[in-house]
């Protein structure tokens, strides 16, 4: 019992240690397999446990669309400039669905989850006289348009605005996808989870799909199951993965609970080893 409560402290103190935060504001599906990503040209595709013809792609490349004319906005005009994928616009998105059976794609954007875009400089200087509410400024986007800029001006201004936005890279766009890499480790999490319901220690949550129990419970058991069978934790040092794991869990000190997301009773958690998508534009 001194070795369990001697480790559990060393643990909880390295889950508070800096660099356990998540690698960005945002957060993946619970269930990706990493093992299975795949990528092709400009495209990532990370496909979800159990399901290899469903899963997410990312770009890593994009083109501008600007419409084609000006409209109306009282006494101003505006064009809107749109950032899509590269492989979108080509049609290589379809063939690579196709050629690797992916009947469904999440079609998730990688901002504002994981970054931003924002107006180029050029053409925030060339219209710096408009009206603050006038300015250019990122508007809502939807799926293939990873952000819309829209550009306002005066009628007699939009040669240059024109000119301008033909000169290319009026949108800023920078994220970073915090993926794991393929060959991270994984966390026998299912099973983990079934032991300690059997020693009713976690139950079904009240929204019947996370499992949940008494915080100090939980934490203790786990520790003697990483103790007692450390290969369920999948890393040569057992507390990495029972680290992983309570990462992916919620840890509330003021209601005395943790609770873990319903997708580890039925999937493997990634130990992950970091490997971020950049996507800059």
């Amino acid at each position: 019992m001194a070795n369990r409560l001697a480790w559990l402290a060393a643990l909880m103190a390295g889950l508070a240690a800096p660099g356990s935060a998540p690698l960005a504001q945002g957060k993946l599906p619970p269930d990706l397999e990493y093992a299975q990503t795949r990528r092709q040209s400009s495209m990532v595709y990370v496909p979800h446990q159990g399901a290899a013809n469903w899963g997410l792609i990312f770009f890593t490349e994009h083109v501008e669309e600007v419409s084609a004319t000006a409209a109306y906005n009282g006494t101003f005009r505006y064009l809107t400039v749109s950032l899509i994928p590269s492989a979108v616009k080509d049609g290589t998105y379809t063939a690579f669905t196709n050629e690797n059976g992916i009947n469904r794609d999440d079609k998730v954007l990688p901002v504002p989850a994981f970054g931003q875009c924002q107006p180029a400089q050029a053409i925030k200087d060339l219209l710096s006289y408009m009206p603050d509410q006038y300015k250019p400024r990122i508007i809502s986007s939807s799926w293939p348009f990873v952000c819309v800029l829209r550009v306002v001006f005066l009628p007699e201004y939009e040669q240059s605005v024109r000119d301008t936005i033909a000169k290319g890279r009026n949108v800023s766009l920078g994220a970073s996808v915090p993926l794991c890499a393929p060959d991270s480790l994984t966390v026998d999490s299912p099973t983990i989870v079934q032991r300690l319901i059997a020693q009713q220690v976690l139950h079904a949550a009240s929204n019947g799909y996370d499992v949940t129990g008494n915080l100090w419970e939980v934490l203790y058991a786990s520790v003697g199951l990483a103790l007692g069978e450390p290969a369920l934790f999948g890393t040569p040092d057992p507390r990495d993965g029972w680290a992983a794991l309570m990462r992916d869990s919620t840890l509330d000190l003021a209601a005395g609970t943790a609770t873990l997301p319903g997708a580890r009773t039925r999937y493997r958690g990634y130990v992950c080893r970091p490997a971020p998508l950049e996507i800059l534009y």
